[in-house]
């Protein structure tokens, strides 16, 4: 049996010799001995137990969050048409597999991720495409119970998720959520998760950088965390903690061309997002009806010399001044930052915006007229036909939705339009817009932000089997 070593010998030995040196020390030089001994004496540490030092902030943190983390198992259904035929060939390959269109096969798919309790009623954050298309959800805790969960709502563009435990125990653990806003470059961070089913893997590392951006499955996301921390799959979902054990991101990606670099979606936005499912049941995104463009030389000399350089985007149209609580925005103002996210071009102008949810408020800070002034917006959802009637007018072409296919169909092509010059046909199907899949009125406004603000971009169109990509 291991017995537990004293550690306080030296202090033992201390206080025998003080104790001698006193008695033997005379009478008059008593006080002058106590003036330097007690120095000396208070200098000397007390060794630490063994448990102390190896108790270290990371692992004070992993104790503190390790029962929020959970491991997220998922079943789905998945069909595919079968063809008795393996030609090898592609032509013969897609000839078969028209011909048994109508022969269907189904099969069931298991995938793993991981996730974290972030109220103790049973709400977990996660990764949408961890629970993409799933027909039954089980969580396992890290004390090692098993529950069914099912999901109040999941946004793709954002790859943010929310989950409910199904009759959850009163005893459930949850983590403490911070402030993403507050990250410095440098400081230690953690991940926990389970990576290729290893549950409640531990790695750490630092924050890289902030603000990155990356793509993923046909889809560019924005505003990331970056850190070394190691990010494997069924690492995605899992929290990225502060040396605190504050959650201050969610885990989403891996750069799979190399070692050692991971991304965190923000907890602050993540949070939004949570919040507004909660309320709603789904996401619609801030919309502030202010249409914006780049900064010109020409037009940053024409608004102002004073103006900060590489800084803001120019107001061109505001739709409904009735949003604002302050000061409404007018033509010519520069918009210089978005919350506390400075503002240098188009894209940091939507990136901004798109943090935050239809019930938000939004604080903006702007320029004009040699000035600047904070005001504040309330973002609503996007008008139903606000992306159609602004493409109408912009480049010609009419769009509607249509269910059960991908994509909005091109309705009507406006004689002598830019649409009508590039070829387009009524029935032909837009897919995509500046890599943001165009599948309903809502996330063709969400597009037509973007694009107007950079003044154009990509267009993913389809006519029968071929698709091909305009620039506009």
């Amino acid at each position: 049996m291991r017995t537990k070593k004293t550690d306080f010998p030296l202090r033992n030995i201390q206080a025998v010799v003080s104790t001698a040196f006193f008695y033997w020390c005379p009478r008059g030089w008593r006080q002058l001995a106590l003036l330097l001994w007690v120095p000396l004496f208070l200098a000397v540490p007390f060794p630490l137990a063994a448990d102390d030092l190896r108790r270290t902030p990371v692992v004070r943190a992993v104790e503190q969050v390790s029962a929020a983390v959970v491991n997220i198992s998922t079943l789905s259904v998945k069909e595919t048409a079968a063809t008795p035929f393996v030609m090898n060939d592609p032509f013969f390959d897609e000839f078969f597999r028209d011909f048994f269109q109508g022969f269907r096969r189904s099969y069931t798919t298991r995938s793993l991720g991981s996730g974290v309790l972030i109220s103790c009623d049973g709400h977990i954050l996660t990764n949408a495409h961890v629970v993409a298309g799933a027909t039954d959800i089980t969580i396992f805790t890290g004390d090692h119970r098993e529950f069914k969960a099912r999901i109040l709502g999941s946004d793709s563009r954002s790859d943010i998720a929310v989950l409910a435990v199904e009759n959850p125990p009163h005893d459930l653990g949850c983590a403490r959520v911070g402030n993403s806003d507050e990250l410095f470059i440098g400081e230690p961070v953690i991940a926990i998760g389970n990576p290729f089913g290893f549950s409640n893997t531990v790695t750490t590392g630092i924050i890289s950088a902030v603000g990155r951006s990356i793509r993923g499955d046909g889809v560019v996301f924005h505003n990331l965390i970056q850190t070394d921390t190691m990010i494997n799959p069924g690492n995605s979902g899992g929290p990225l903690l502060n040396i605190h054990g504050d959650v201050i991101g969610i885990n989403t990606a891996m750069y799979r061309r190399a070692q050692g670099i991971g991304f965190s979606i923000p907890v602050n936005r993540a949070m939004r997002i949570y919040e507004y499912i909660l309320r709603h049941g789904t996401l619609d995104r801030a919309w502030i009806g202010v249409e914006v463009q780049e900064l010109s030389s020409q037009l940053r000399s024409a608004i102002g010399s004073q103006l900060p350089r590489n800084r803001g985007v120019a107001v061109t149209e505001v739709a409904n001044p009735s949003l604002f609580r302050g000061e409404a925005l007018q033509p010519q103002d520069v918009i210089l930052a978005v919350g506390n996210m400075p503002v240098t071009g188009a894209a940091d102008y939507v990136m901004g915006i798109h943090d935050y949810t239809a019930d938000d408020v939004i604080d903006l800070t702007v320029w004009r007229e040699n000035r600047v002034f904070h005001t504040r917006v309330q973002a609503r959802r996007a008008p139903d036909t606000y992306g159609i009637l602004v493409l109408a007018r912009w480049l010609g072409v009419e769009l509607k939705a249509t269910s059960g296919q991908r994509g909005m169909e091109v309705a009507r092509v406006h004689s002598g339009s830019w649409a009508q010059r590039a070829g387009f046909r009524p029935g032909d199907r837009v897919l995509t817009i500046d890599d943001i899949p165009i599948n309903s009125p809502q996330l063709l406004a969400e597009a037509i932000v973007l694009v107007r603000a950079k003044e154009g971009g990509v267009m993913e169109v389809a006519r029968g089997r071929q698709t091909t990509r305009i620039q506009f």
